[in-house]
């Protein structure tokens, strides 16, 4: 359920009508109210509706079994106001409920840490799911107030018009989050900025992750040819990773920007430490696209990443490795025999079976997907044995 301010209220300066129909509609239909468990309040127009609106906390107090609650940062005053004004008085009566599990809010500037700290120790004991402006943190309860608060899982999802480094300032305060152990950690990002930010949230902050997932978005096909091994992934430091997710949409790039974007992610899973206990690894790419009819320069199947990654799977000291899934969308639309698309996928197949010795097999339509299970007879030092191949 969502509650504004509309833009003719705000040119009459009266109170939004939406908020006292709604009161009278769960007054009247009380069952209603138990029904409700998202709440969001917006702030397209403002805030100061929220402060104003007589109804809203009557509101607040009728919706029992709220789950999950999002408000605007500039409210958090409300806090400071909870024993002098209605509306406070509700928005402390949410935060204890026992039903609340999920809080969210967001905000154009920088919240102080010491303001999300007052308020989760406000909250009651089921709240465990917190978002700030594309922050998600599933956190344990912690009610000393000068003790870290721990976070168990992670994700990182920067907002595409504000801040940026701000997330990793405020989950690298020693004193507001503890992130020792952090355990699962999902990374989303869109341009080189996000990427880069992502890669320095890893290489300086003491994880001991297990399972890390990254979403990759190319958007910019300029930005995308200018991307380095200095702005990607650097899985160095995660020496207990035992799962790795990636999933990247490449919709937008040309065959030759994709090729220089899979030697990225070679160079990448290249990182994985020495003996790691990685025992999962899943590689997904959505969208790969063919040439064209009209090619650019240097726009043709290239080998040598394909390659590469494959070789990334056939490390003698990865010895927990248990299971590879390879998924490449590589779109079909009934093109015939002799379509680029269809070659395009007949170059993967006898690039893949070159690199690891396998004999595979192309099964339509445009999903490439590659599954190795390794055989636990085989010795550390034999590449696992493939159950399921098709492309």
């Amino acid at each position: 359920m969502s509650l504004y301010q509309t833009a003719p209220a705000i040119q009459r300066r009266q109170t939004p009508t939406n908020c006292a129909a709604l009161l009278h509609l769960l007054e009247t239909s009380s069952h209603l109210a138990s029904l409700v468990k998202v709440i969001e309040l917006g702030a397209h127009l403002g805030t100061q509706w929220i402060f104003s609106d007589s109804h809203l906390p009557s509101i607040l107090d009728l919706i029992i079994n709220i789950q999950e609650f999002h408000f605007p940062a500039s409210v958090f005053g409300i806090i400071d106001q909870a024993s002098v004004s209605p509306i406070g008085r509700a928005f402390m009566s949410v935060f204890r409920r026992s039903s609340l599990k999920s809080i969210a809010f967001s905000n154009q500037r920088p919240v102080p840490d010491q303001t999300i700290r007052n308020l989760l120790l406000c909250v009651g004991p089921g709240v465990d799911q917190m978002s700030y402006n594309g922050v998600s943190l599933t956190l344990r309860k912690c009610s000393n107030p000068e003790v870290p608060i721990p976070v168990d899982v992670l994700t990182l999802r920067m907002h595409e018009d504000i801040l940026g480094y701000e997330y990793l300032l405020i989950l690298a305060s020693p004193n507001t989050f503890c992130l020792t152990h952090l355990t699962n950690l999902h990374l989303i990002c869109r341009n080189l900025h996000e990427l880069g930010a992502h890669r320095e949230f890893l290489r300086t902050t003491d994880l001991s992750l297990r399972h890390l997932k990254f979403d990759y978005t190319a958007n910019s096909p300029d930005e995308a040819a200018s991307a380095s091994p200095d702005t990607f992934l650097n899985l160095m430091r995660l020496s207990l990773l035992k799962s790795l997710d990636i999933h990247c949409d490449l919709s937008s790039l040309q065959l030759h920007l994709s090729n220089h974007f899979l030697h990225l992610l070679s160079q990448s899973l290249q990182t994985l430490p020495f003996a790691s206990p990685i025992d999962f690894i899943c590689l997904r790419l959505h969208r790969f696209r063919g040439p064209t009819s009209r090619p650019a320069q240097g726009d043709v199947f290239d080998p040598s990443p394909w390659v590469a990654i494959a070789h990334c799977f056939d490390r003698p000291d990865l010895a927990s490795l248990r299971e590879i899934s390879f998924k490449v969308d590589i779109p079909d639309n009934n093109t015939p025999d002799n379509s680029p698309m269809f070659a395009l996928r007949t170059q993967v197949k006898n690039t893949l079976e070159t690199a690891l010795k396998r004999d595979v097999a192309i099964v339509p339509p445009g999903w490439v997907h590659l599954s190795i299970v390794k055989d636990p007879y085989l010795g550390s030092d034999k590449l696992p044995a493939i159950s399921s191949l098709s492309l």
